[in-house]
């Protein structure tokens, strides 16, 4: 079956992890994407070798953030900044369906891609720009990045117990996030512009998302609740001061953790619990009889269940916890995902043909294979895709003597 943007370019002026994500899921569904770099240097990532105290570069040299967040594209490199740099960026959007990009207004401004410039020029472009901090008002031109956003959206605050110090959960879950959305919206705006056709407008237009709208979406909830109740708020609690020991993490007798994902303390889920302990004293433990009395005797529960699952491994938790219905996981490392079975058998593992294993998009196209293309090599696509915008050889050797490409 064909790939839904098969037959569709995009232009890719992205860098380090966010906007080239979103450019590699449009990649993933078929579109030609043809990622411009600067000449001589690249995108950051290339050179990205160690993130919070771990390699990033494999054992065949590759530069793992490079490889991930750039599968299945063309590498064009090209000075911006240059008269001629400019003239091949024209006639690249010429002929582009969509262009995508996270550089800050400031930077966009130089290389004459505004939103507005293109946008007047080319009225049937997809303009997917991705920002840190928005893109309206006195955030729009503040550099930023996964942590710093994280930390601006409350996302640092909230993952956190009053007891700890904020922190960073490293894997730039927020680019990813941020990416993913970003690929969304140029998607649907896409699919927009061919309906357009039926009123003869032109159908193109700007997408915008950022880092900071990506992680408010994320913690509707957690932003929800304050928003519509003043002086309420969710935050982490440290497990010992938790009002909810069944969304919570217990030890087991391997080492591992279970964790229980129920956050009600009803007399039916109570029930289940005693059953899956085997803990009879439980249900008659004159401080467990009610509801009411569970809630105000939560850090005993907390300790009867501490030292009954002391008793048993994860597995056997598991197990039992399933048998009867309870909402439970153990809690994997991410080393774990690819030797469990049930995990392998969804199959989102996939290998690129430069023999990078990934982790597949994030939904499955019934009858569609994805494509399997590792990152290229920095300008390997620049001599051809030149051609095919009509430059001569000598025109392109010019272009390479004067460092424009």
């Amino acid at each position: 079956m064909r790939r839904p943007l098969e037959g569709l370019t995009v232009v890719d002026l992205t860098i380090w992890l966010y906007g080239p994500l979103a450019a590699t899921l449009l990649a993933d569904l078929g579109a030609r994407v043809i990622k411009i770099e600067r000449p001589g240097a690249g995108d950051f990532t290339r050179s990205l070798a160690s993130l919070h105290g771990a390699s990033l570069v494999t054992r065949d040299a590759k530069y793992l953030s490079h490889e991930l967040f750039n599968r299945n594209k063309e590498s064009v490199t090209l000075d911006l900044r240059a008269q001629a740099g400019q003239a091949v960026f024209a006639k690249l959007i010429a002929g582009a369906d969509a262009f995508v990009t996270n550089f800050q207004p400031s930077t966009l401004a130089a290389f004459d891609a505004l939103p507005s410039t293109l946008l007047a020029r080319h009225p049937r472009l997809v303009y997917g720009l991705g920002a840190g901090l928005g893109t309206r008002g006195s955030l729009a031109d503040v550099p930023s990045q996964d942590t710093a956003a994280m930390a601006y959206a409350g996302y640092m605050y909230t993952s956190s117990s009053e007891a700890d110090v904020p922190f960073y959960p490293p894997g730039g879950m927020g680019d990813v996030l941020a990416g993913t959305n970003l690929a969304f919206g140029v998607t649907a705006a896409l699919l927009g512009r061919e309906r357009a056709r039926d009123d003869g407008s032109p159908g193109g237009g700007l997408v915008t998302t950022s880092l900071l709208q990506s992680l408010m979406w994320t913690q509707m909830v957690n932003i929800g609740v304050p928003l519509n109740s003043p002086g309420e708020h969710l935050r982490t609690a440290h497990r010992t001061q938790s009002t909810t020991p069944l969304m919570s993490t217990y030890k087991c007798s391997d080492g591992g953790y279970i964790a229980l994902g129920n956050p009600y303390l009803n007399d039916a889920i109570w029930g289940q619990i005693v059953r899956v302990l085997e803990s009879p004293e439980l249900a008659s433990d004159a401080r467990f009889k009610t509801e009411a009395l569970r809630r105000v005797n939560v850090p005993e529960i907390i300790a009867a269940l501490d030292a009954r699952f002391a008793a048993n491994t994860v597995a056997a938790w598991v197990t039992r916890c399933r048998a009867h219905d309870v909402w439970c996981s153990p809690v994997n490392r991410p080393e774990d995902l690819e030797r469990d079975a049930a995990v392998v058998a969804q199959e989102v593992f996939a290998t690129t043909d430069s023999g990078v294993r990934h982790v597949r998009a994030p939904f499955t196209l019934e009858g569609v294979d994805l494509p399997t293309r590792g990152a290229p090599p920095l300008g390997a696509s620049t001599a051809s895709v030149l051609a095919s915008l009509g430059f001569s050889p000598e025109e392109i050797a010019r272009l390479r003597a004067a460092n424009v490409v």
